[in-house]
């Protein structure tokens, strides 16, 4: 990064430069040449050369290079004479270098360590002086104190003749550099001294010898009591005392003295800004305040009513799974403590959700629950919460100097809960359940509620000025004393309301927060508290890429050279992180995305450009590694990837109708519009189809020359040509009208909205297709399946099936929603293209003409809106169009036998064709009580209907008529070992990653033999067999098993076939067929679980003694 993208302002790097010391030659010249870079990049009229070797090196400069680096070089910095402009900054890095060959040789060294130890007989002896003349000083400014009553920022007290002497000089030799910083100390201009002499030095330092200091007291801006210094007395001088415990830049109070008298002038100063670790001396912390808790479970209880919360619409119980062996006497201690503090209180409750602890950074634990099922069903509440956005950027409006934050302790666990609320979050311990008396951690809507009266407490105290998130508060201001004022305000005004305040939660007032990374726990939770600056910082995960090394869990943690630069380079890039632009619409604002591919990932970031603006503004920037195969892409599809994330990012920032302009740095679009694939491509034909259909659609070519995102800040485009060219305008695709997301339709509208989805599979020897469409307004699906074809004829079907309905019920539009992203191109914008090139490709008929003909005939006369919905979305975060796409993908799962054109009366038998399948194939009655009990209303004539006509129910009920063979008949003509049943158990996971059993059965005697394996596989079953059957016990004739999927497929089929074993699949849902492994596999957990002592504890190690025990 170069010197001017560091520093924007030449304040930021004097400043930056006045702070950092240097040790080596090397790093003090590299210094002084980003000084003279310094000089012109901000130098005015031209007066530099653009080499910074050739800038003139002025008497600043030297001395500022002499005062923070090594003494042995402040010597012969002085000499040199900064007057004429001879002197450049190349000529004096020469002259540093000649003058370290000069000291580094061996009699340099002896000559050294010779002064070296002179220097220390020295100052041991001035030591002893110094020791008896401070007792005597002391005392006179005792009683001098005793008889003061001056109270000015600023006192002085009697006379006395300072203790410290000049530098020592034996035998003639005066250390220049000890002379120099001898005077610099005692408030010399040290200016005029550049280029003189050494004994001129030595005589000013005689002549400074014996005159008389004033001790002077001064109360610096912040601090209670003053701090002692020493002035000296000498006719018509004056200085600026700037001691190195101060933190500040305000101006203060100093004395000056003229003619040796006690006659004081006061004259204003201002204080450098000196950074410290230790922080400023005297100054009032708002931790020492009286009421602060040191008990680190401190619980407090708000003074107000019990609070009235939303009471969940449906009972919520969940099992306590297991926890974190570490966790139980923490967990169980605690509880027991919030139990005796009235936050939590024994309960029986048809509600339960399961503890969930969480280890905090400090290594204590934090006890949560698990509510994502309760706030699933919990009715929704407004939140009231501030974004953290808006608080970063009105916290970065006040420009304040001290700060000071105030935590409250356990703020959810201080607010009473109604009677009639708090069933609902009961938990339960130890087979004790429990529930809060108190508002819990993990709830939806707890944020919100104490965010509420926290700042209701606050705004009844009339708390000063402040910001809060939550249970977090920050104050600040200009002055320490200022903070801490309001800090202690807004203290008393909580622990009046009843809160409780942890003391090591209060910080401040301070100018500066330290973070000591010293593990690997710290460093993660460095990480987390910056991740808020990811979209701040441009290329942020590049940056602290080292960090996230060592904090994996596989690495060990070693702080290296690396760590420590990505450590002070993210720190600096927050500090000067840039402040994001709010969103702003309307047809006047330009909207540009930059991408960029580097050599370790993608970046991009989103600007906005308005009428009038010159610059546009920032809403965000973003990066991250190559993940996987992506580091082995051409550098075409890696900016091609680029700006796929991008426009992904840009549609959710901006959303999918705003225009927006690409600035890639290749040229992106016309790759994708030209509809086909490089051959030298190293994605996937499927990768970069989901490229074109998504770019091709949500945005319009920019100019492929403009910047990337590193420097996106200074050159952003100015004028008025921010757009497209007329050629680039003639050759952009017509873009095709695009659905809104399902929860954004208009209620009214919903009606005409439809989801589609098809399935292929093999039955037989055929493929069968089908087709299904799902109306969420209705609630109903209808399908249709043939033969012959593939899943993508049957998403043709489907949309077909769907232009069916909507031209019968005679709707004005159709809302068409799949996860096909062939359909959504397709009805984008490739239908014109085909039409024009009459339905051919490369002079040949495309694919399904005939289909695409009818949809496309039938799409010009009725309005047609896509949107494709992503079909891989956890559960936590679906919304309702997910769940439609859920449903309508299980409607074409499921198998239809016959079809009813009836819209209605098909949907009701679809819906009980598939409560009767989930349901187990079960009767009339415990179908419809499974239907009732989800939410499903059926009546008995369409559940009849669906039993008469299942082949499944009908293979039952065959197999019951047969009557059973099995002590005898049935495996009467196998000899022993020459049948068995198999089937798959399962138990808890391991250490080792076992998480399944093998069981084997032989069928004449019920002998059993077992084979613990991590994955229910075909490969694991055939393995399982080789070693436990064909190895013990020879070759068998005949297998059964179920229809899992680690039984029915072509490697066991094909294995079957090569060992001549008949393989026989159960018949569904018919569990006398496969009673021998049943019965075995019901012995065998029973059995380990005896031998777990009532759990599966240790049953991998416990499986050959229970397998031994269920055969003898």
């Amino acid at each position: 990064m170069s010197v001017r993208e560091r520093f924007v302002h030449r304040d930021r790097m004097q400043e930056h430069h006045h702070r950092m010391r240097w040790k080596t030659l090397e790093e003090g010249i590299q210094q002084l040449r980003e000084v003279a870079v310094l000089e012109v990049l901000f130098g005015r009229g031209g007066q530099h050369d653009n080499d910074p070797d050739k800038v003139r090196c002025t008497g600043q400069m030297l001395w500022n290079l002499a005062t923070l680096g090594p003494s042995q070089y402040a010597t012969f910095i002085a000499t040199i004479h900064p007057d004429n402009n001879r002197e450049t900054v190349g000529s004096v890095a020469n002259k540093l270098r000649n003058y370290e060959s000069m000291i580094s040789g061996p009699m340099q060294a002896q000559v050294s360590t010779v002064a070296k130890e002179l220097r220390e007989e020295m100052r041991e002896m001035r030591e002893e002086v110094t020791e008896k003349m401070e007792e005597v000083t002391e005392k006179m400014e005792e009683m001098m104190r005793r008889n003061s009553s001056h109270v000015a920022p600023v006192r002085v007290t009697g006379p006395r003749v300072r203790g410290q002497q000049p530098p020592a000089r034996e035998r003639g030799y005066t250390p220049r550099a000890d002379l120099w910083f001898f005077l610099s100390d005692h408030g010399e201009d040290m200016g005029r001294w550049h280029g003189k002499p050494t004994s001129a030095l030595a005589a000013r330092g005689e002549a400074r010898e014996n005159q008389v200091y004033w001790t002077v007291w001064i109360r610096w801006p912040g601090t209670s009591e003053p701090q002692k210094y020493e002035a000296l007395v000498d006719n018509g001088s004056h200085c600026t005392l700037i001691p190195s415990e101060y933190v500040g830049t305000e101006p203060i109070s100093i004395a000056r003295v003229t003619g040796g008298s006690q006659e004081l002038t006061l004259l204003e100063a201002e204080v450098g800004f000196w950074n410290s670790s230790c922080g400023a001396e005297g100054i009032k912390k708002l931790n020492s305040l009286p009421g602060l808790s040191e008990n680190p479970s401190a619980v407090g209880l708000l003074k107000v009513e019990e609070q009235r919360v939303p009471v969940a619409t449906s009972t919520v119980h969940r099992r306590q799974y297991r926890t974190n062996r570490d966790a139980v006497i923490p967990i169980h201690k605690m509880i027991r403590e919030l139990e005796s503090q009235g936050v939590v209180s024994k309960t029986h409750s048809p509600f339960n959700s399961p503890i969930w602890p969480v280890r905090k950074s400090d290594g204590e634990w934090r006890l949560t629950v698990d509510y994502r099922a309760l706030n699933e069903v919990t009715p929704p509440l407004s939140a009231a919460v501030p974004d953290m956005l808006e608080l970063q950027y009105e916290l970065e409006s006040k420009a304040a100097k001290w700060y000071a934050t105030i935590d409250i302790a356990n703020a959810f666990f201080s607010i009473p809960l109604a009677a009639e609320c708090r069933p609902q979050f009961a938990f339960t311990w130890r087979g004790v359940q429990y529930t809060w008396n108190r508002l819990p951690q993990g709830w939806k809507h707890s944020p919100t509620i104490c965010h509420g009266l926290i700042q209701a407490a606050l705004e009844k105290g009339e708390a000063p000025e402040h910001l809060q998130y939550i249970d977090d508060i920050i104050v600040c201001g200009n002055m320490a004393m200022e903070v801490f004022e309001k800090g202690e305000k807004i203290i008393q005004i909580l622990l009046k309301a009843g809160f409780a305040i942890k003391q090591s939660k209060v910080k401040g007032p301070a100018q500066e927060i330290q973070f000591l990374r010293v593990n690997k726990k710290e460093t993660q939770a460095f990480l987390g508290a910056i991740g808020f600056w990811r979209m701040h910082i441009p290329e942020y995960s590049q940056i602290v890429s080292p960090l996230y090394l060592v904090t994996r869990k596989n690495n060990d943690f070693h702080w290296g050279p690396e760590q420590q630069q990505a450590f002070a380079q993210i720190k600096q890039e927050i500090a000067h992180a840039v402040a994001l632009g709010p969103v702003r619409t309307g047809p006047d604002v330009k909207n540009v995305l930059y991408s960029a591919a580097g050599n370790n990932g993608l970046s991009w970031s989103l600007w906005q450009k308005g009428p009038g603006e010159t610059r546009g503004r920032p809403l965000g920037f973003w990066s991250r590694s190559y993940r996987g195969s992506e580091a082995n892409y051409t550098p075409t599809e890696k900016e091609i990837l680029a700006t796929y994330k991008g426009v992904q990012t840009a549609s959710e920032v901006i959303g999918t109708e705003a225009q927006l302009l690409l600035a890639p740095r290749l040229s992106v679009l016309g790759w994708m519009f030209k509809g086909k694939v490089p051959s030298t491509h190293h994605a996937t034909d499927a990768t970069w189809s989901k490229w074109i259909s998504l770019i091709t659609q949500r945005a319009r070519i920019g100019n492929p020359n403009r910047p990337g995102i590193l420097e996106i800040i200074t050159n952003w485009p100015e004028g008025e040509n921010f757009g497209l060219t007329d050629e680039e305008e003639q050759e952009q695709v017509t873009r095709a009208k695009e659905a809104p997301p399902y929860n954004q339709l208009p209620a009214e509208e919903t009606r005409y909205a439809l989801f589609t989805d098809s399935s292929c599979r093999i039955v037989g020897m055929n493929r069968r297709w089908k087709a299904a469409v799902w109306s969420p307004t209705q609630q109903v699906a209808q399908a249709t399946e043939g033969e012959g074809g593939s899943s993508q004829l049957a998403e043709l079907k489907a949309v077909q099936l769907a232009l069916d309905i909507a031209e019968r019920e005679k709707w004005p539009k159709l809302y068409l929603y799949t996860d096909s992203w062939m359909v959504a191109n397709a009805l984008w914008g490739w239908l014109d293209r085909w039409k024009k090139a009459n339905w051919q490709r490369r002079g040949k008929p495309i694919w399904a003409a005939d289909e695409w003909k009818d949809i496309a005939t039938r799409v010009e006369k009725l309005p047609v809106k896509v949107r494709h919905v992503d079909a891989h979305v956890p559960k936590s975060q679906a919304n309702e169009e997910h769940r439609n796409n859920e449903q309508v993908d299980q409607a074409a799962k499921i198998e239809v036998s016959k079809i009813d054109l009836d819209w209605q009366h098909k949907g009701e038998l679809f819906l009980a064709r598939w409560a009767h399948d989930v349901s187990g194939h079960q009767g009339r009655d415990a179908t419809y009580k499974w239907a009732q009990d989800g939410g499903v209303d059926l009546t008995m004539d369409s559940i009849s209907q669906v039993i008469h006509d299942c082949e499944t129910c009908a293979a039952i009920k065959q197999a019951k008529r047969v009557k059973p063979l099995w002590y005898g008949g049935r495996w009467s003509k196998y000899k022993y070992g020459e049948a068995w049943q198999i089937d798959y158990i399962t138990l808890p996971q391991t250490r080792q990653g076992k998480h399944y059993v093998l069981t084997m059965v032989e069928a004449t005697t019920g002998w059993l033999e077992t084979y613990p394996v991590a994955h229910a596989t075909a490969r694991n079953t055939i393995l399982g067999l080789e070693k436990q059957i064909l190895w013990r016990h020879g070759t068998p004739e005949r297998i059964e098993s179920d229809n899992g999927t680690h039984f029915k497929n072509s490697l066991i089929n094909t294995w079957a076939r090569e060992h001549g074993i008949e393989w026989v699949y159960h018949i569904p849902y018919h569990a006398p067929a496969a009673g021998k492994v049943e019965r075995c596999n019901g012995l065998l957990k029973t059995t380990l679980k005896a031998l777990g002592g009532g759990t599966f504890k240790n049953w991998e190690n416990n499986l050959a003694k229970a397998t031994w025990l269920v055969n003898t």
